[in-house]
C-alpha cells in the first residue's frame, strides 16, 4: 500500500529537470530564494488540501528540509493555512505539518512566471 507521501508526490507535476534551472534564476531574481517560485509551482498544481514538505519537495527539484521553510513563508504570507494534526496510533515519530491552499492569485500566477521565463 503506497504511503501518504507517495500519493501526494503522484498527484503534484514534478517541474521538468530542463526548467527547474531558469524558473530557480526567476525566483531568486524576484524573491531572493531560489526554492520560492518552484515550490510555488508545485503547491498550484497539487490538490488544494494536504500539502506538506516530503511530498512537495521532489516535484519542486529541493529538499525536504527547504521545501518546508517555503511552506512556512507561504503561511506566513497568508496563502497556506495550517491543518489540524492528526495523532496516528502505532507511528512512530512527528506526524507530518499539512497545510491546505488558500485561493489566491498567486497560484496562477507562480505558473504564469515559470512558464514565460
Amino acid at each position: 500500500m503506497p504511503s501518504p507521501a507517495d500519493t501526494m508526490a503522484s498527484q503534484a507535476t514534478p517541474i521538468p529537470p530542463e526548467d527547474l534551472a531558469r524558473i530557480r534564476e526567476i525566483s531568486e531574481a524576484l524573491f531572493g530564494a531560489k526554492h520560492r517560485l518552484p515550490v510555488a509551482v508545485v503547491i498550484a498544481g497539487a490538490p488544494k488540501r494536504e500539502l506538506y514538505a516530503q511530498a512537495l519537495a521532489k516535484p519542486a527539484g529541493t529538499t525536504e528540509v527547504q521545501a518546508g521553510a517555503e511552506l512556512r513563508h507561504f503561511e506566513r504570507a497568508g496563502l497556506l493555512e495550517v491543518l489540524a494534526q492528526e495523532s496516528a496510533k502505532g507511528r512512530r515519530g512527528r506526524p507530518p505539518k499539512r497545510y491546505a491552499k488558500r485561493r489566491s492569485h498567486i497560484w496562477t500566477l507562480a505558473r504564469k512566471l515559470a512558464e514565460e521565463g
